[in-house]
């Protein structure tokens, strides 16, 4: 009877080994989730240390039926070739219209989100500014950019080019991020900072052959010293730089400046660090009667001597006096020879070449300024941004116009008298 006992027992045993053999087996063959997802545990079928494999299946799964994937352990350290830092992404690869579902570090929090049309797709792209507290610096802020692709997922582009600052980059005038939104397809990122001297910088960027590049940049400089200053227009499509006046009534800058010409050197991307040097401004030529006698026959700042003269004489325009300046040897100007025509007379300098023009005569200004016009008309064309003097009765403005200055000089009737072009040489 004992040996039969004993014999059952054994049996029994092996029965439960087996099973708990059989069990073991399963388990490590697949395991269920709580979310009903079956997740892949042995190193024979699927190894999920392999995050690009994962990433594979995740993308195939959603291509598919969109079933939900969960990829809260799936940590990118590259897209598209480029390292992203602190960041991982839920659903990495599948359709994601909503930024909460990006995950941050616990030292990093999300400070300002814009959503918008970049990629013509219909679909919302999304600006997101992370930092890392308390973000005093550049370096403690990025921009990421969230741009919808066509597996209904997002590519990832981060700003390597130092566009959003931190709250002491501004100077005592604070934070001076001004926002970021995206709108009329376009990518735009304000900072403004300063004290009693303001500056203010905008980076429009915009989706071209594929990636996203910088063109247009406004550049503001504002004195409330004098409630004046200007802003800089760089159109990196068009080629041209425009500046215009700012003052205290003039806020929107109306009043044109100047309008340059400018040459790209090297373009501008946001997923690439800014160059130094990315455009220069042409130097054109400022023309003084080029309405009168066309490009061909009309005289220009730094214009040489002879070729003056030669011009002059093709247009019959006669030379009524040749002087050479001896006021005092100390003068800057000593020296200097004169044209005097009809209505102007021009200044050389010691190279011979056109230094100043001055109108007294007949000929109105590029912009319809004429001799005997008030105060009121020269400010309604060229703007309020000017520095003012007074001389011998008479009342002198003078405005900075990038690489020449333009003078008003008005009788004590505040009746234009003259008005002249000067190269810029530092000579007040």
């Amino acid at each position: 009877m004992i040996k039969i006992i004993k014999k059952n027992c054994l049996i029994i045993f092996i029965i439960l080994a087996l099973a708990l053999l059989s069990s073991c087996v399963a388990k490590n063959s697949e395991d269920v989730d709580d979310a009903g997802d079956v997740k892949y545990n042995n190193d024979a079928e699927k190894d999920v240390t392999d995050k690009d494999s994962e990433y594979d299946r995740n993308t195939e799964a959603n291509a598919g039926d969109e079933e939900k994937i969960n990829s809260e352990e799936l940590a990118f350290t590259e897209v598209n070739g480029k390292e992203v830092k602190d960041i991982l992404v839920e659903n990495a690869g599948a359709l994601l219209n909503d930024y909460t579902k990006i995950q941050l570090p616990e030292e990093y929090s999300i400070f300002d989100v814009s959503k918008g049309i970049l990629n013509n797709d219909d679909v919302l792209d999304i600006a997101v500014v992370v930092e890392k507290t308390p973000g005093l610096t550049y370096e403690d802020r990025q921009l990421y950019v969230l741009l919808s692709n066509e597996q209904n997922g997002y590519d990832i582009l981060i700003d390597k080019n130092d566009l959003v600052l931190g709250s002491e980059d501004g100077g005592p005038f604070g934070d001076p991020y001004s926002g970021t939104k995206i709108e009329n397809k376009t990518l735009e990122i304000k900072n403004y900072g300063g004290s009693s001297d303001r500056w203010g910088t905008t980076e429009k960027f915009k989706m071209i052959d594929g990636r996203l590049k910088l063109v247009e940049e406004r550049i503001l400089a504002y004195s409330n010293t004098t409630a004046s200053g200007e802003i800089k227009i760089i159109d990196f499509l068009e080629k041209t730089s425009k500046t215009y006046s700012v003052s205290e009534t003039n806020k929107d800058g109306e009043h044109l400046l100047d309008s340059k010409s400018i040459r790209v050197i090297e373009d501008v991307y946001f997923d690439e660090k800014k160059p130094e040097k990315y455009y220069e401004i042409i130097n054109e030529k400022v023309f003084f009667n080029k309405a009168e006698y066309g490009e061909k026959g009309a005289l220009y700042l730094g214009m040489p001597m002879e070729e003056v003269e030669r011009v002059l004489n093709e247009m019959n325009v006669e030379i009524l006096n040749e002087i050479e300046i001896t006021s005092h040897p100390d003068d800057w100007n000593y020296g200097n020879k004169e044209f005097w025509m009809k209505d102007y007379h021009i200044e050389f300098d010691k190279k011979d070449n056109i230094y100043e023009i001055y109108v007294h005569g007949n000929i109105p200004t590029e912009r319809g300024l004429k001799i005997g016009d008030p105060i009121e008309k020269m400010e309604e064309l060229y703007g309020e941004n000017y520095k003012k003097s007074t001389d011998g009765g008479e009342t002198r403005f003078r405005y900075d116009m990038g690489d020449y200055k333009f003078w008003g000089i008005f009788s004590e009737d505040n009746k234009l008298k003259i008005w002249a072009l000067a190269r810029n040489l530092d000579i007040d």
